[in-house]
């Protein structure tokens, strides 16, 4: 960013050639790769780098690409675009440090169990909503306190659809997970206008117990891929268990290995695996009890 600064500051009062500045700003741009692939490569570790450091990334990228091309062009300078990258990257830093700061106060560097326990938490305020709607559509015709009530769900509605949303925006687009919290956002919007238009239906009831569903399945995918990094410790226990009696060396069981190398032989082996079978079954048999 401060590197960007100082090629507008050199363009706007022409302290460098028009090839100076295309070199300055292919450097930059240069640098702009290594650092996105570096949270690319991040991103699969931690859930703290968000969409919105890719966002921001990817728009300074277009912006200097621009500014390269106006550079090109006779008596083109690109300072517009070269501010826009500026813009962006100053953008990326302040997503950087927030992550970071939440990182500060974090369990652990994954992100993960702070993600789990916003889910956890919002499920359970979408389990409180759903019961009281449910409560409200079986009384039939409503009071007006009753239809204040139901307004107030709607808020409720309103702010569990902003904090998923919010969840979405901070820890990234994992659609394996967070494709199913992206849907279910639809089908909240939905219930929040049945709720501010006193049209809760039991198609309503059904879309809660959808988002509901889908709240609980994130958490359970979370869990079993194994994303938290909580371990559990158990003290180690001695097992005391009886080994099986040896096995009877008698004719008849003599016979039974016979029978077996006869059937080895059917299974269709090569000759070296025969023979070594042979040998196998042969030697069990010379075994003393």
């Amino acid at each position: 960013s401060q590197g960007q600064e100082s090629l507008i500051q050199e363009t706007q009062e022409g302290g460098t050639t028009s090839a100076q500045a295309v070199e300055k700003q292919l450097s930059l741009l240069s640098g702009l790769s290594q650092v996105a692939d570096s949270l690319v490569q991040l991103s699969q570790e931690t859930f703290f780098v968000t969409p919105e450091m890719g966002r921001a990334l990817g728009e300074t990228q277009a912006q200097m690409t621009r500014a390269l091309q106006a550079m090109g062009q006779p008596g083109g300078k690109g300072v517009a675009n070269q501010t826009g990258a500026m813009g962006a990257l100053n953008r990326t830093v302040l997503a950087i440090q927030g992550a970071m700061e939440r990182l500060g106060s974090a369990t652990s560097g994954l992100g993960m169990e702070e993600f789990l326990l916003q889910l956890e938490q919002t499920a359970q305020q979408q389990m409180r909503i759903n019961l009281q709607t449910l409560d409200l559509l079986q009384r039939g015709r409503l009071t007006p306190e009753e239809q204040a009530a139901m307004a107030r769900l709607a808020a409720e509605q309103e702010a569990v659809k902003k904090a998923i949303e919010q969840l979405l925006k901070e820890f990234g687009n994992r659609s394996n997970v967070t494709g199913r919290l992206d849907q279910m956002t639809r089908d909240m919007e939905e219930v929040v206008q049945d709720l501010k238009q006193q049209q809760a239906s039991p198609e309503t009831i059904r879309r809660q117990e959808r988002i509901l569903s889908r709240l609980l399945d994130a958490q359970h995918s979370l869990r079993r891929q194994d994303y938290s990094r909580e371990r559990r410790s158990r003290t180690g226990q001695d097992l005391i268990r009886r080994s099986p009696e040896p096995l009877p060396v008698t004719e008849s069981w003599k016979d039974q290995l016979r029978r077996d190398i006869l059937q080895a032989v059917k299974e269709g082996y090569s000759q070296d695996y025969q023979d070594l079978i042979r040998k196998y079954f042969e030697a069990l048999a010379q075994e003393e009890p």
